[in-house]
């Protein structure tokens, strides 16, 4: 599975929008940082063939996953984005 993440951007009064100063990662569990660039996530799945949910992020602690890393502490707001994920059934 693989995840590509939008930028981010939060509406403004005077209707244009402001890019969040900083990118969506992912860190795994070596605690190595990548960006969501088409991002190789790696998730072992052994529930059954007729399963329709699987948590992706049920093993991931709080510094896991999918977080924002951001490079200004001025970036509060309510911003918007889109993480694509690509699955891919292999053996």
């Amino acid at each position: 599975m693989s995840a590509t993440g939008s930028d981010m951007y939060k509406s403004l009064a005077d209707g244009s929008k402001q890019k969040l100063n900083g990118n969506l990662v992912y860190v795994d569990k070596a605690d190595q940082s990548h960006l969501l660039d088409n991002q190789l996530i790696d998730e072992d799945y052994s529930g059954s063939a007729t399963d329709k949910h699987t948590d992706v992020s049920d093993d991931w602690t709080a510094n896991e996953g999918i977080l924002l890393d951001l490079y200004s502490s001025e970036v509060s707001g309510n911003y918007t984005g889109t993480i694509n994920w690509t699955l891919v059934q292999a053996p």
